[in-house]
């Protein structure tokens, strides 16, 4: 199971936070998916980054440049940085500095755009998808 808990579950149908759930628990996380699984929903299993601390790094990258990035924030007490849940957004610069390179990814696959998604680092390094 993904590296054990916790875990978020997602439905793959779902937008705006709705159907986003912190499993914190291995019993929580199967209770949820045979929850989902029951209504024959399809999910997305993915693992919980605490050091994120409910906030994440969105970016738009077309050719091998960053056109727009935002970072967002879950409000008090949520792990979901959607506005429509509370979240707030503000401007991120994308630079050397903060160690973030939205073309790696980008260049490997050959795409010619795409949006990352980017959390906190861990050991030096950020987490993408």
């Amino acid at each position: 199971m993904v590296g054990g808990a916790p875990l978020v579950v997602k439905l793959v149908e779902g937008t705006q936070g709705i159907g986003v759930v912190l499993a914190e628990t291995r019993q929580a996380a199967e209770s949820v998916i045979d929850a989902f699984r029951g209504l024959n929903a399809h999910i997305l299993v993915q693992e919980y980054i605490a050091e994120a601390k409910g906030c994440d790094i969105r970016c738009l990258v077309v050719g091998n440049e960053v056109v727009a990035a935002i970072e967002r924030c879950a409000k008090a007490g949520d792990f979901r940085s959607n506005l429509h849940r509370g979240g707030v957004a503000s401007i991120a610069t994308i630079t050397p500095v903060n160690g973030i390179s939205p073309s790696k990814p980008h260049r490997r696959w050959g795409w010619m755009w795409r949006a990352l998604i980017f959390y906190a680092p861990r050991a030096g390094r950020w987490l993408w998808k």
